[in-house]
């Protein structure tokens, strides 16, 4: 029956959440509690409200009522009408849906709304915070200065005097995806090692933390190497080591011996008969360094589950 099947279609009706307002993430946003808000939207309170600080006054100047394609402006004509949910909830729901696999339901238990003004303030969440930080300097990918390249170089043999003039580490990050319907698509996304739907990302860290270069939503059935020569990335670090003679380290899946400037380091550091391809010192610390982006990665991870 349509009673039956409404029961089953996985959304939470009004009756059945709580008030917006007492809602678990008012919670835990009231708590004050660091460890508590970085679970939930994977952000401190000092850096929440700092992107809250840039993200409420466009949040004020847009209404997510427009065509359905594009966020508009707010026409300012007499007495504005009270927005259900305000700049810090949109904020926090738009965080707390990176921390998930996307579950509306989860969501709305979360923040005590019906799937409807869930899905309108979600998708207007979105659109706002990549507006905000495609014009917000701290959130720009860029290489580093000469500056930066002489601090890192620095902090980075003063830890492995082997690595010389050595500044980042690159690798690849695959990011599950819905298995889409057409089969044409299906083929570019489809892992078969892995055997799901991916997007293939490629990020160069430095030892700050900050991304300095990417490459991002390639089908997954890309090699990270491909996205290295496509993207430019390639070009970029061997920019720096024909000018300043400047390394990255990188894993196995790339390409050493037509670029310069890449350090690979090596599970099985033998070749086909047996001799080493790196010194068991230098591999070792190039292993070591590399960890640096896999802990980055795993930032992106737990933020995109």
């Amino acid at each position: 029956t349509r009673q039956q099947k409404r029961n089953r279609r996985g959304v939470l009706r009004r009756e059945a959440l709580q008030d917006p307002n007492r809602s678990p993430f008012w919670k835990v946003y009231r708590s004050n509690q660091d460890d508590a808000l970085v679970t939930l939207c994977g952000f401190n309170f000092q850096f929440f409200m700092e992107l809250h600080d840039i993200f409420e006054p466009f949040y004020k100047d847009y209404t997510p009522y427009g065509d359905g394609i594009h966020i508009t402006r707010v026409e300012r004509r007499g007495g504005a009408k009270k927005r259900s949910v305000n700049s810090i909830s949109c904020l926090g729901l738009v965080l707390a849906w990176t921390q998930t696999r996307g579950s509306n339901m989860v969501l709305q238990m979360l923040f005590g709304l019906t799937s409807t003004v869930l899905s309108t303030w979600l998708r207007f969440g979105r659109r706002i915070l990549i507006k905000v930080l495609c014009q917000y300097p701290k959130a720009e990918i860029t290489m580093p200065s000469d500056e930066e390249l002489d601090e890192f170089t620095t902090i980075i043999e003063q830890k492995y005097p082997r690595l010389k003039k050595t500044w980042g580490a690159m690798d690849g990050l695959k990011l599950r995806i819905q298995s889409p319907s057409d089969d044409a698509k299906q083929s570019l996304f489809y892992n078969g090692w892995t055997h799901d739907h991916y997007t293939s990302n490629l990020f160069l860290f430095s030892p700050d933390g900050k991304i300095r270069a990417m490459y991002i939503n390639a089908p997954g059935c890309l090699h990270n190497s491909t996205l290295a020569h496509w993207s430019g990335i390639y070009n970029k670090i061997e920019r720096l080591f024909n000018d300043k003679g400047l390394s990255v380290v990188v894993d196995s899946a790339f390409n050493k011996e037509n670029v310069g400037g890449l350090i690979k380091s090596h599970q099985d550091n033998v070749d086909r008969v047996g001799n080493r391809k790196l010194s068991f010192g230098l591999n070792a610390q190039a292993t070591s360094l590399r960890q640096l982006s896999e802990w980055d990665m795993r930032g992106l991870q737990a933020s995109f589950p």
